[in-house]
């Protein structure tokens, strides 16, 4: 008698899944999962005609369950390879190793023209380029949300807009002059400061007070107040 086992996923430490599949359409279910973990680990990337070849030892048909380890990110740049354990009654029945390999397309940014650091990113900074999968990277992005957005560094014309080149537009700049605000007790001050670096609202940011040059670390509660602890 067949037994048909769940799906079943146990976190393991390290960069693998311990998972057991049963052995009806088990080819179709790693696949799937392949498709699934490449999108995951590429979150910012829009892939399209994306499909999986295996190579390698065929898995048994006529066995209970599959057992294998299935890594946690793909490496798109390489083949994936994976070892299969095939089970009867929970007895081992076979060991089988197969080579899986991503194929596809996915989009990628270039600067439509050279760009400096603080440059806002529109509409006319960027165009796409499709790919094959084999050359994205950890750091490939597809999309940059315009207006919001601004480049890091120098980007020069056509160059290869990675995630590590963008960053969210500061809501404060450095060198900017801002109000330092001091609550103990019943007691509130108010007092002039000069950022000294960008940040965003929520961030810890330095400032350093215009009556003292004293350098202090406070919370960024708006465009023009810093909230600080302690004197």
């Amino acid at each position: 008698m067949r037994i048909i086992v769940p799906l079943l996923v146990i976190v393991l430490s390290g960069n693998l899944h311990a998972i057991k599949l049963s052995c009806d359409k088990v080819n179709e279910e790693i696949n799937r999962k392949i498709l699934e973990l490449v999108k995951d680990t590429y979150a910012q990337v829009e892939f399209f005609n994306l499909s999986v070849k295996s190579m390698g030892t065929a898995l048994p048909t006529n066995c209970d369950y599959i057992s294998f380890d299935f890594p946690k990110k793909a490496d798109l740049s390489g083949d994936l390879v994976i070892k299969f354990d095939a089970f009867n009654n929970d007895h081992f029945q076979k060991r089988a190793t197969k080579i899986f390999r991503v194929s596809g397309f996915a989009t990628i940014l270039r600067a439509a023209r050279i760009s400096h650091r603080g440059d806002i990113v529109h509409a006319g900074s960027t165009y796409p380029e499709k790919i094959k999968v084999k050359k994205v990277t950890p750091h490939t992005i597809s999309k940059i949300k315009e207006g919001d957005v601004q480049f890091r560094n120098y980007v020069d014309k056509d160059q290869i807009i990675e995630a590590w080149m963008v960053e969210k537009k500061p809501d404060v700049l450095k060198g900017e002059l801002i109000s330092a605000i001091v609550k103990k007790e019943k007691i509130t001050l108010t007092l002039d400061a000069r950022i000294l670096e960008n940040g965003h609202i929520g961030d810890s940011v330095k400032l350093k007070l215009n009556k003292n040059n004293k350098v202090l670390l406070g919370t960024l509660h708006d465009k023009k107040t810093v909230v600080i602890s302690s004197l």
